[in-house]
């Protein structure tokens, strides 16, 4: 099977008007649009290739796309569970990055998040701008203001199915940023004890690896759990 990659960042739910999911749609897609155009929302999604259409990319086609995306049953509408939008950048499978953006959740029950599968067809942010992907990473991290923020491999179970578990991270991935108050659950002083470890927005973020984590190299599983036992995620 192919190794994939997917950055998620997950945001508590807060009350927020239009012009704020707007705002954080915009710097978000922009951002992936000015690293590259691997990872620009260049399509909305349809049931069939042919009926694909491209997407002007404005600000005022961003807050028409959100108002068409309210959760609605009937008559019903449920504004408190936010609103999502998805783009992908190209036509050819290997090539396509996927983004899915939800906004403006308020109910308890759930979050504001951001989904981005990325390529798995020679991405550039996997070998020779690295470092500049890295950066990508951080600056998505400020604009949604998350309080868990990860890189994930699709195929890396070995120490969990889930991400999230009793109130925090389940192991650590290639790339990560906790929040201020997940920071202190693992603890502070644990975290930033680790090799590149830094302080970032109102948290940390931690790389695991300077390259993607690769299952089928098994020094990277062993520091990959070394690590997560080392911040006491793993299950007892």
């Amino acid at each position: 099977m192919i190794q994939t990659y997917c950055i998620s960042i997950w945001a508590k739910p807060h009350e927020s008007d239009i012009d704020e999911m707007a705002d954080i749609c915009y710097q978000v897609l922009s951002s992936l649009m000015e690293y590259s155009a691997e990872l620009s929302p260049k399509y909305l999604p349809a049931m069939k290739k042919s009926n694909v259409k491209e997407f002007e990319f404005n600000r005022e086609n961003i807050v028409n796309l959100l108002n068409k995306n309210v959760n609605k049953s009937g008559k019903l509408v449920f504004l408190d569970l936010g609103r999502r939008i998805r783009f992908f950048s190209s036509l050819d499978d290997e090539l396509s990055c996927g983004i899915s953006l939800c906004v403006g959740t308020s109910n308890p029950k759930f979050i504001n998040s951001l989904v981005i599968d990325l390529p798995y067809g020679n991405f550039s942010g996997f070998n020779d701008r690295i470092i500049e992907f890295e950066n990508l990473f951080k600056k998505l991290i400020s604009i949604f203001n998350p309080y868990f923020g990860f890189i994930s491999n699709s195929l890396n179970k070995q120490l969990s199915k889930t991400f999230w578990e009793d109130g925090k991270p389940t192991c650590v991935h290639w790339m990560n940023y906790y929040d201020k108050d997940t920071a202190e659950i693992i603890g502070i002083e644990k975290l930033t004890k680790m090799d590149n470890c830094e302080p970032l927005g109102n948290g940390y973020f931690l790389k695991l690896l300077d390259t993607p984590l690769n299952v089928e190299n098994n020094e990277h599983l062993s520091i990959q759990h070394l690590t997560s036992a080392k911040l006491g995620l793993l299950e007892k």
